[in-house]
C-alpha cells in the first residue's frame, strides 16, 4: 500500500488503538473523524485570508455534514454559520449561534423564516426576484429597513450558466441592485457570488471575481463605499477522487484560491476601506478529516472474482457512484491487508444487485476484516438516508488535547 496516497486522510497507523477503542464500543458502519485535520485546514484558510484580506469571516456549510455542526468543532476555532434553508437555520440558533453568526442562503426561504432571520440580525443573502419582492414586503410589515446581500452570478468558460442568483451578463443583477437602492425598506449589504462545487482550478475563480469587479466599478461611488460583505461562498476541493464527469482533477493548496480571489477584488478596493470577504467552506474542511469504516461479513470467490459483502451500503456513503472510492482493507487489528491482488467486487449489506461499493483489484481479505473508505466527510452523511439499516453515526477520534486556534482568538477576522 502507498501510503503517499493517503497522506491527505486520518493515519490509521498513528490512531489504531484510537480506533479500535471506537469500533469495540459503536461497531460499524461508522464514520470517524479527526479534529486535528479540521483544524488544520481551517488555519491553512486563515492563515491565507490574513495574509491576503484585511477583514474576513469563515463560515461553514452546515449541509457538507450536520454532525460535524452539531458537534461544534468548527464553531470552537471561529467558524460561524452558512444555512440554506429554514430547517438548518433552525438548528444553528438550536446550536447557539446568535443571529449575527449566520449567513442565511438558498433558494427557498419562506416569508416565516425571513421574518425570523430579520429580527435575528441574520445575514440574508436573496436568490431571485420574487425573494427580493417577499423580503421587501416582509420588512414592510415589520416596519425596518433590512440590510441583505444579493446573490449574483456570473458564466464560467467551461460550464453551464447557473440557474441561482441574479445574472451580472444579462442585466438581472443591476435591475436587482437597483431596486434594492430605490427601496424604503433594504439596504444593500453585500454581494454573494458562488461557484459551483468541486472547483480545482483557481483560474475559475479569477475569471468570476473580474466579472464581479467590472459590475463594482460601474456603481456610484457612495453606493460601492457602502458595501460591507463580499461573500464568495465555496467551492474549494479536497483530496477525494474526481468526479465521473471531470476529466482532470488537481486540488490547489487553499492560499492559491485565495489569492485568486483577492487579487481581482483588490483593483475595486486597493487604496480605500474594502468590505468583508466571507467564505463559506464545506468540503475543504471537513471531507478528508472524516473515514468511513464497515466490517466484511462475507468472502467468496466466483469466476475469479473474489466477490465481498460489507454491512455498510452505497446509501450510506452515496457518493460511491459518482466517483472511484478511496478504499482500503485492514486485518481486525488494524493492521492493513497486502500481497498480490485480485478482481474483486464489494458489496453492501442491503437487498440492491446494485449495491455496489467497489470493482477492481484488491488484495485477498477475509470475514471480520475491516473495510476503510477515505475522504468521505463531505454530503455523505448529510444525504445518507434510514434505507433498511440506521443511518452511521459519527464519532471523533480524540487526541487527548482540546482543539483551538490562535491562542484562543477569534477566527472570524473581527466578526
Amino acid at each position: 500500500m502507498n501510503k503517499d496516497e493517503l497522506r491527505h486522510f486520518p493515519d490509521l497507523d498513528e490512531h489504531r488503538e484510537l480506533i479500535l477503542k471506537v469500533v469495540n464500543q459503536s461497531e460499524p458502519p461508522i464514520f470517524l473523524a479527526e479534529r486535528r485535520i479540521m483544524a488544520d485546514r481551517f488555519a491553512d484558510m486563515a492563515r491565507a485570508l490574513d495574509a491576503h484580506w484585511s477583514t474576513w469571516t469563515i463560515a461553514y456549510s452546515f449541509k457538507t455534514n450536520y454532525q460535524v455542526a452539531e458537534s461544534g468543532a468548527l464553531r470552537a476555532l471561529g467558524a460561524i454559520a452558512e444555512v440554506v434553508s429554514g430547517h438548518e437555520y433552525r438548528l444553528a440558533r438550536r446550536l447557539g449561534h446568535a443571529g449575527g453568526e449566520i449567513v442565511f442562503n438558498g433558494p427557498y426561504k419562506t416569508a416565516a423564516d425571513l421574518r425570523a432571520a430579520i429580527a435575528d440580525g441574520a445575514r440574508i443573502n436573496v436568490n431571485d426576484p420574487d425573494e427580493l419582492r417577499c423580503i421587501e414586503e416582509v420588512a414592510r410589515s415589520m416596519n425596518v429597513r433590512c440590510p441583505i446581500g444579493l446573490r449574483v452570478n456570473v458564466p464560467l468558460s467551461e460550464f453551464p450558466p447557473s440557474h441561482f442568483g441574479f445574472s451580472i451578463v444579462d442585466g438581472e443583477a443591476e435591475a436587482a441592485v437597483r431596486q434594492v437602492w430605490d427601496s424604503a425598506h433594504l439596504r444593500l449589504a453585500g454581494l454573494h457570488l458562488h461557484l459551483r462545487g468541486d472547483i480545482d482550478n483557481p483560474a475559475w475563480y479569477t475569471e468570476a471575481c473580474r466579472v464581479l469587479v467590472d459590475f463594482l466599478k460601474s456603481w456610484p461611488s457612495g453606493h460601492l463605499a457602502a458595501l460591507e460583505y463580499i461573500d464568495m461562498g465555496s467551492g474549494f476541493p479536497a483530496h477525494m477522487s474526481k468526479l465521473d464527469t471531470r476529466t482532470h482533477w488537481d486540488p490547489r493548496p487553499i492560499a492559491e484560491y485565495i489569492v485568486a480571489i483577492t487579487d481581482e477584488l483588490r483593483r475595486c478596493f486597493d487604496g480605500g476601506p474594502a468590505p468583508r470577504l466571507i467564505l463559506e467552506p464545506g468540503r475543504y474542511l471537513v471531507n478528508d478529516a472524516i473515514i468511513f469504516v464497515s466490517r466484511i461479513v462475507s468472502v467468496r470467490d466466483r469466476a475469479g472474482t473474489q466477490q465481498i459483502v460489507c454491512n455498510g451500503a452505497t446509501t450510506m456513503v452515496p457518493f460511491t457512484r459518482h466517483r472511484a472510492p478511496i478504499i482500503r482493507a485492514y486485518r481486525p487489528d488494524l493492521t492493513p491487508r497486502e500481497g498480490p491482488s485480485m478482481p474483486s467486487s464489494i458489496y453492501g449489506a442491503s437487498c440492491r444487485e446494485d449495491d455496489v461499493l467497489f470493482q477492481g483489484e484488491l488484495g485477498r481479505v477475509v470475514t471480520g476484516d475491516y473495510l476503510v473508505h477515505f475522504g468521505v466527510g463531505a454530503y455523505n452523511s448529510s444525504i445518507n438516508p434510514p434505507f433498511i439499516f440506521p443511518c452511521p453515526v459519527l464519532r471523533f477520534i480524540e487526541h487527548g488535547s482540546r482543539v483551538g486556534f490562535r491562542d484562543g482568538s477569534s477566527a472570524s477576522g473581527g466578526c
